[in-house]
């Protein structure tokens, strides 16, 4: 009996450490801008879900999920009403089908914007929006 008693005390640990690695890393940021400005976004991983609100931010949060989370970096930079997102995802910890991460970007912009968005592996999603629309997808879809 005592040898269960050890057993059910230290569960709670392994239920908090296991729990742990199912939390999603996310990077939430905000740019001031006006209306017309350029949201460009290149990523290796990643779906992108565009929509729009009555204010001269662009607001961006990135989730990122899996077991190759940190081989993930995604860098942001602002140029006047422009903004620009790079997502670099390092393959060469990788083995073979061992793929294991979910990526999704999801920026609230000003209805008056353009975008230039290019995804190797997701869907693209632009809702309301009013502006000039490049956006490439090699694995997944598009919608407008």
């Amino acid at each position: 009996m005592l040898k269960m008693n050890n057993t059910f005390k230290y569960a709670p640990i392994a239920l908090l450490l296991m729990a742990g690695g199912l939390q999603a890393k996310t990077i939430n940021k905000e740019f001031t801008v006006a209306n017309g400005g350029l949201l460009k976004i290149a990523t290796d991983v990643g779906a992108i879900d565009i929509e729009t609100h009555a204010k001269e931010t662009v607001l961006v949060e990135v989730e990122i999920t899996g077991k190759n989370e940190d081989d993930m970096d995604v860098s942001f930079k602002n140029n006047g009403d422009d903004v620009t997102i790079k997502g670099d995802f390092d393959r060469s910890s990788l083995s073979f089908g061992n793929n294991h991460i979910r990526v999704t970007y999801k920026v609230t912009l000003p209805q008056t914007y353009n975008v230039d968005l290019n995804t190797s592996g997701g869907s693209i999603e632009i809702e309301d929006l009013e502006g000039e629309v490049d956006a490439y997808t090699s694995g997944g879809s598009i919608s407008l």
